[in-house]
C-alpha cells in the first residue's frame, strides 16, 4: 500500500482548521459585539456541526458547487458591513457573519469530502 503525500495530508489539516477557525472567531465576534445573550454561542457551534452532518450524508442536501458560488456574495457584504460597523444594525450583521460562516464551513467540509481517501486505501 503506497503512503498519502504529505500535501493531501496538510490539505485535510487545512481544510478541517479553517472551518474550525472560523467557528471559534465567528463564536467571539457575537459574543463580544453583538452581546453575550445566553446559549448564542451555541448557534455557530451547531452550524459548525450540522454542515459535517450535510456533508458527509450519502446524498447531501446542499450542492458543494452553489456553496462555491455563493460564497464570494456573502463576503463581500460581511467585509463591507465590519467596515461599516456603526451604520448597519447588529441583527443584521449577526445574520450575515452566521451565514458566511455556514457556507465557508460547508466550502471547507465539501473539499475535505471530496478530497477523503478511496475505501480501499484505508487501514
Amino acid at each position: 500500500m503506497e503512503k498519502t503525500p504529505w500535501m493531501r495530508r496538510a490539505l485535510w489539516a487545512l481544510y478541517a482548521f479553517v472551518p474550525s477557525s472560523l467557528m471559534l472567531g465567528t463564536t467571539t465576534f457575537v459574543s463580544m459585539e453583538i452581546g453575550s445573550f445566553p446559549l448564542l454561542w451555541g448557534i455557530p457551534l451547531t452550524l459548525y456541526l450540522l454542515t459535517f452532518v450535510i456533508v458527509f450524508m450519502p446524498k447531501p442536501i446542499l450542492n458543494h458547487r452553489w456553496m462555491l458560488e455563493l460564497q464570494p456574495y456573502l463576503l463581500i457584504p460581511l467585509i463591507l458591513w465590519l467596515v461599516l460597523e456603526n451604520e448597519v444594525a447588529q441583527w443584521s450583521t449577526f445574520a450575515l457573519a452566521i451565514a458566511y460562516f455556514f457556507v465557508a464551513a460547508m466550502v471547507c467540509h465539501g473539499e475535505l469530502y471530496k478530497n477523503r481517501p478511496q475505501p480501499a486505501k484505508l487501514t
